[in-house]
């Protein structure tokens, strides 16, 4: 039987709110990025991954009231604003490259360590559902794999200089930092530290994105 005490149930609540938050703006970037994308096949990617994304917010936003209800002070709206404003400007400038660094890279290598993280705990503690929980794991998966793979290809292909994508792989990864830190709180209610969580999304990150001159070469 599926059980979690009171106070872990609320943070499993606010971890799907979250979760519902990242997967709707993840459905709005993968729907404005499909015009920009260069091929046929890359855009009818991004027009499933949006599809995708828009049922995922629909299954967080139905655990989060399954499992509890906002608190006062619960910010979850406003988390992903500076990413929001960040992609927003890079799509409006044509910036695709820059964008996939933003939504596929970074935001989705966080989304699909919190994804590991709370699959962990439900699958510990009995809950339904593991079947559902593994399809959204694999799919963000393969969302994350099409972004590191299409920036190496726009690298390879010199469309966008190496110092752009660290730019932007710098600034992504800042504000992402920035949504840990104002988790802590929750990290520690699901028995994580928040360090160790920072090291997870580090680790899923490609080795190139800080330094991708050092693979590409500086093409300025």
């Amino acid at each position: 039987m599926f059980w979690l005490a009171r106070d872990r149930r609320y943070a499993v609540g606010r971890v799907c709110r979250i979760m519902a938050a990242g997967e709707a703006l993840a459905a709005d970037c993968a729907r404005m990025q499909a015009p920009l994308a260069p091929s046929r096949r890359a855009a009818a990617f991004l027009a499933l991954q949006s599809r995708q994304e828009r049922m995922h917010a629909s299954v967080f936003r139905a655990g989060a009231v399954l499992l509890s209800s906002a608190r006062s002070g619960d910010d979850t709206d406003r988390l992903f604003a500076p990413v929001r404003r960040r992609l927003a400007e890079d799509l409006a400038a044509g910036r695709f490259a820059e964008s996939l660094v933003g939504m596929q890279v970074v935001v989705e290598a966080l989304g699909a360590v919190i994804l590991g993280e709370l699959d962990g705990v439900l699958r510990a503690r009995g809950a339904p559902f593991a079947a559902l929980r593994h399809e959204i794991l694999r799919q963000e998966s393969s969302h994350h794999a099409f972004g590191v793979r299409w920036v190496e290809r726009l690298l390879m292909a010199e469309l966008v200089a190496p110092r752009a994508i660290a730019r932007a792989g710098e600034g992504y990864v800042a504000a992402m930092d920035g949504v840990i830190d104002r988790c802590r709180d929750l990290a520690v209610d699901l028995d994580r530290q928040p360090a160790s969580l920072t090291e997870a999304f580090r680790a899923a990150l490609p080795r190139w994105l800080s330094r991708p001159e050092r693979v590409f070469g500086s093409r300025d």
